[in-house]
């Protein structure tokens, strides 16, 4: 069993910057919630409909760490980590996005 990490997007950039700078600004890491309605939860990845250059890097689950492949989940209350081109960040935001029947 893998320990839980705990996500930092600052650290990352930190550890990483070196091999960032030729992306700087046409790229972002993101963390999310995934909500029940969100057009993410109950489907395998490779049926969501990610903008091209889209990474979903990992999925904490609880005390899980999931690298995830096309055949992974999201659940409810999942934290994914997502690597995308900048550009994409509206449409991941509509994905992540919850329904009105949410509320």
């Amino acid at each position: 069993m893998v320990a839980p990490i705990q996500f930092n997007r600052d650290k990352f950039y930190e550890v990483f910057k070196d091999h960032l700078v030729a992306v700087q600004n046409m790229a972002e890491v993101m963390e999310a919630i995934a909500l029940e309605t969100a057009d993410i939860v109950g489907k395998p990845l490779k049926n969501v409909s990610f903008p091209k250059g889209t990474l979903v890097a990992t999925i904490l689950r609880g005390d899980e760490v999931i690298i995830p492949t096309g055949d992974s989940v999201v659940e409810p209350n999942d934290r994914i980590i997502i690597c995308a081109r900048r550009e994409s960040i509206p449409k991941i935001e509509k994905i992540l996005s919850v329904k009105l029947e949410y509320f």
